[in-house]
């Protein structure tokens, strides 16, 4: 949707009149609404959209973590080009388009893509594994005296980072 600019830089689901001639009317027959209510339709026959309350939610999230990549990669004085892995976790990470993630700035577009990966249950995983064995939980807690907790949202430049990583990059739509 925002690769065929039917949600702008801002975040927000373009009304269909705004939409007309700008993409294609296959497309643009999914727009439904009025006024200040637009959505997207997915499906007719169940209902199911992407409303306005869906991609704020999906900004926030993709903000949030753009924010933290960011951040860390200040503190820890680096580029993209020091990072050899990305690991996304949970359902969402191990389903997630790493092409699309990067297309709506979700993370830096200078990480490379093949270096994205998505790792599924890594929680769940990890305590499998340190429950199952002693020379990983040994490993673990030998880990976890090493890491240094990162306060995000503490951050001097939190605020400002953040309201910077919640825009969409923009690309102008085809009429494809």
């Amino acid at each position: 949707m925002v690769r065929k600019g039917i949600v702008d830089s801002g975040g927000r689901l373009l009304a269909r009149p705004r939409l007309a001639g700008k993409v294609p009317p296959k497309v643009l027959e999914r727009v439904a609404g009025q006024g200040h209510t637009w959505e997207f339709v997915l499906s007719w026959e169940p209902h199911i959209a992407v409303t306005q309350e869906d991609v704020r939610q999906l900004q926030l999230a993709k903000g949030t973590i753009l924010c933290g990549v960011r951040l860390l990669m200040e503190e820890l004085g680096i580029d993209a080009s020091h990072i050899s892995a990305v690991s996304l976790a949970g359902a969402f990470g191990n389903y997630v388009d790493k092409r699309s993630a990067l297309g709506i700035g979700m993370l830096p577009t200078t990480i490379p893509m093949d270096r994205i990966q998505g790792v599924g249950n890594a929680a769940g995983q990890g305590a499998r594994m340190t429950l199952l064995s002693r020379s990983v939980r040994r490993r673990a807690e030998a880990l976890v005296r090493t890491i240094d907790y990162f306060e995000l949202s503490k951050h001097p430049n939190f605020e400002d980072r953040f309201v910077d990583a919640l825009s969409f990059p923009q690309r102008h739509a085809t009429g494809r």
